[in-house]
């Protein structure tokens, strides 16, 4: 029952922190879909090191350092977007919130990779070690774009994109002042029913797009095989015209974002950037009563890496991660379980929230038995076998046996032996009071 109270408690907890993290404007219909596994998991780390502190869920030292939290991240928000909460990432908020003084040296994006994003203290973001582009396998996984018929090794990456727009615009010189942004991921069949993932780009050109195209990652039918670094044309392979790659220098977070390969998207975010996004909110977070962030114990990769084996459903890709806080007006962040968009603003950061912990079941409290005295605890050992307690050995007198004999003309009598017994008296009679009283009780417990 415990356990179950210690779980609600921690939920409304949650709850009331992401009733604080309120935006101010609506973001338009068009906005992606929420997703708030990077919100749920940074509140669960958190909660993760506060416990190993030895705060209980129920201390109100715990219920403000949430709280806290959940305004620091709304005032950073609504700096970054000037109101659009909903517009912004979570990158944005880790720039602005001063990650770069809470993380020194490039960390890994994702759980068991090579690339790595430093955050420079002029609120620009460098990334490295973006990798090649692979070999081409015939028969194989192959990447097409739909404005030509060139096949480059799987998977994905922007540099392919990239050149596949290089090769298409150039022939009608139409490159000059472009840029790609990349689009959602859409997930899909081509004919036979073999899966296919689609990278749509648009074109961009003075702020606005200019066209679009996509790269279609193929589960299988490669022309031929090309070494790595290398594409194909109708069984013929050629080098990537694009010299650029994923790695840039002192970008802003939106540009670092969008250079993310695409290889990277699906997997898990590293416990390095968990650590750093947990340190970076919870060291702007205003104190006000609540458990303040030290710097001698931050949050560290090694507290996430716990947090993550106790819950692996809940660890967020860098999908998660880059993707825009809310499309609503609320977001609600719960470290025990899924998160979902709230339907409106509920409370206003810094103005409190009531805690409700359900309505009233009209259980009365327990109630104890009268606790029994000493007297009535050993009554009924010591009112065992009445009739025993009332035995007492019968009164008797005796006459010590002489007996006597004529031989001889004489009378012999034989009482020695009386004058023994009687100088003995006392201590015969506690011994045959001993064998009686033992005899008395055999006969009484075997009846």
């Amino acid at each position: 029952m415990c356990g179950a109270y210690y779980k609600r408690f921690v939920s409304v907890i949650c709850v009331y922190v992401c009733l604080c993290f309120v935006s101010l404007q609506a973001l338009a219909a068009t906005a992606p879909a929420y997703n708030g596994k990077m919100n749920n998991a940074v509140g669960g780390v958190i909660q993760a090191k506060v416990k190993k502190w030895g705060f209980a869920a129920n201390d109100p030292r715990v219920t403000a350092t949430f709280a806290g939290v959940g305004t620091g991240l709304t005032t950073v928000a609504v700096g970054v977007a000037g109101g659009a909460v909903a517009a912004v990432g979570w990158p944005a908020l880790l720039v602005a919130a001063g990650v770069a003084g809470v993380v020194t040296g490039s960390i890994t994006l994702a759980f068991d990779s090579l690339y790595k994003w430093l955050f420079n203290p002029d609120g620009t973001i460098t990334t490295s070690g973006g990798g090649g582009n692979g070999t081409l396998v015939k028969g194989g996984q192959y990447v097409s774009g739909t404005v030509s018929s060139l096949h480059y090794p799987a998977p994905h990456t922007r540099m392919q994109a990239e050149d596949n727009w290089q090769r298409s615009c150039k022939p009608y010189d139409q490159c000059a002042g472009t840029s790609l942004q990349a689009q959602p991921i859409i997930q899909g069949t081509e004919n036979g029913g073999f899966p296919i993932t689609i990278y749509p780009y648009n074109v961009m050109h003075n702020g606005r797009i200019y066209t679009n195209f996509s790269m279609i990652l193929h589960a299988n039918g490669a022309s031929t095989n090309c070494n790595d670094g290398m594409l194909a044309d109708k069984g013929v392979c050629f080098a990537l015209q694009s010299a650029s790659s994923e790695s840039v220098s002192n970008a802003k977070p939106s540009t670092a974002v969008e250079n993310i390969p695409a290889s990277e998207l699906n997997k898990a975010v590293s416990d390095q950037f968990l650590a750093a996004a947990a340190n970076t909110i919870w060291k702007a977070a205003p104190n006000n009563g609540g458990l303040p962030w030290t710097p001698s114990d931050p949050v560290t990769p090694a507290d996430v890496a716990v947090w993550r084996a106790e819950n692996p459903t809940m660890v967020p890709t860098v999908s998660d991660a880059i993707a825009p806080v809310s499309n609503t007006n609320a977001v609600v962040v719960n470290p025990g379980g899924a998160a979902q968009p709230a339907e409106g603003p509920t409370t206003t950061p810094g103005s409190g929230t009531a805690v409700d912990l359900g309505p009233n079941p009209n259980t009365p409290a327990p109630t104890l038995e009268t606790i029994p005295t000493a007297q009535q605890i050993l009554g009924p050992l010591l009112g065992l076998m009445p009739d025993l307690k009332a035995f007492s050995v019968p009164s008797h007198s005796g006459l010590c046996p002489s007996p006597s004999f004529v031989a001889f003309g004489a009378t012999y009598a034989l009482n020695s032996h009386c004058a023994l017994l009687e100088s003995n008296r006392q201590l015969i009679e506690a011994a045959m009071l001993l064998c009686w009283t033992l005899a008395s009780v055999f006969i009484v417990l075997r009846a």
